[in-house]
């Protein structure tokens, strides 16, 4: 579903590479659909069909998921995911979004049991962001035996396009909420919170706001942490200090209020006052103790197109589905339920930069 759109035609093209499946390119125009199907064929052979699907349809998803094993969710259709969640469960099929806004996971662990029940495996939050700060987080805990500390950091220096994923966008920053890990517990985040991470030579230090992110709740009971978090780096001047706390206040007001119009000054405001060099970084800074005595490492994943590196570990996961290595049936957090040795390896041989180091 949005297999024609900016994620779905790479997560297409790389499951063609990587794997001998075949795909139905989906969405609400056809038209889209068949020309990048028969585009597709023409590069990997005849293994693509175009269809179409109405997220907002019962009807159509129920045709739509009949002769499919696997459901990937690329569309920006959030508010419809309980209806696609049902058909899926209803068709017998398995199922993958890669959707952010985090108030979509309470509404699929209602359908927890009977995903489990059906014996269906449903895979959620896949991505770069969500799905790399529990994957990356979880990787670097073979190097302490005492493991302390896991703050991640996002960065995007990105032009946004107007339409539905800009739109997706301005509504989860109007359902703002901050966590962090001290203390023994999760609590609430805020100006006190604010750290600082150097992302790089292009985005440079940033100051970063705590985000909550689900994938990270279970974080420190299975690796012991005692401080964690995910900490996303401002934009700029102009979307920080107007956009940005304007849409959080209209957003409370009512969500979706002002959404047209904060898009296009947040496109503008991009334009005007960021670099229109492309970069995606994420970093994790991690602290423990390993054999010898204290020890930090630092990790930083990176890339130029922000569909590319939501569509690599998208199909990283997706070889560990195929495989049977993720073969448990019920509701699964991507980053918590792939092997991360392996998904790290994969993503860096698809082409995403990685960067490690450790020092006492």
């Amino acid at each position: 579903m949005g297999g024609y759109g900016g994620a779905g035609k790479r997560i297409a093209r790389l499951l063609l590479k990587e794997t001998n499946l075949d795909l139905v390119i989906a969405g609400r125009h056809k038209d889209l659909a068949l020309s990048f199907s028969a585009d597709l064929n023409g590069k990997f052979g005849d293994r693509t069909n175009g269809a179409y699907v109405d997220a907002s349809n019962p009807a159509s998803l129920s045709s739509a998921f009949r002769d499919v094993d696997v459901v990937v969710a690329a569309s920006t259709t959030t508010q419809y995911v309980e209806g696609t969640t049902m058909a899926a469960i209803t068709a017998g099929i398995d199922y993958l979004d890669i959707h952010h806004p985090q108030n979509i996971f309470p509404v699929l662990m209602r359908m927890a049991m009977e995903i489990e029940d059906a014996g269906l495996c449903f895979i959620t939050q896949a991505g770069f962001y969500p799905g790399l700060p529990s994957v990356l987080t979880r990787w670097a805990s073979r190097y302490f035996t005492s493991y302390r500390k896991a703050i991640m950091g996002v960065a995007m220096n990105t032009q946004f396009e107007k339409g539905s994923s800009l739109d997706e966008f301005i509504d989860s920053l109007g359902d703002y909420g901050a966590e962090v890990y001290k203390g023994g517990r999760w609590r609430l985040g805020g100006l006190r919170d604010v750290v600082k991470i150097d992302f790089g030579s292009t985005i440079g230090i940033k100051t970063c706001y705590p985000m909550t992110m689900e994938e990270m709740r279970s974080m420190p009971r299975a690796l012991g942490l005692e401080e964690a978090g995910v900490y996303v780096a401002s934009l700029n001047w102009f979307v920080d200090y107007l956009v940005t706390p304007t849409t959080m206040v209209l957003g409370r007001v009512q969500r979706g209020l002002g959404r047209d119009f904060l898009a296009s000054l947040m496109v503008w405001g991009l334009e005007k006052f960021s670099s229109p060099d492309d970069e995606l970084v994420l970093v994790l800074e991690a602290e423990g103790e390993d054999e010898v005595g204290p020890l930090k490492v630092r990790v930083v994943a990176e890339y130029n197109d922000a569909y590319y590196i939501t569509a690599v570990p998208v199909a990283a996961c997706l070889l560990q589905y195929l495989d049977g290595s993720i073969d448990q049936p019920g509701l699964w957090i991507m980053g918590q339920v792939v092997d991360p040795y392996r998904f790290v390896n994969d993503m860096r041989r698809m082409g995403i930069r990685f960067e490690i180091t450790a020092r006492k």
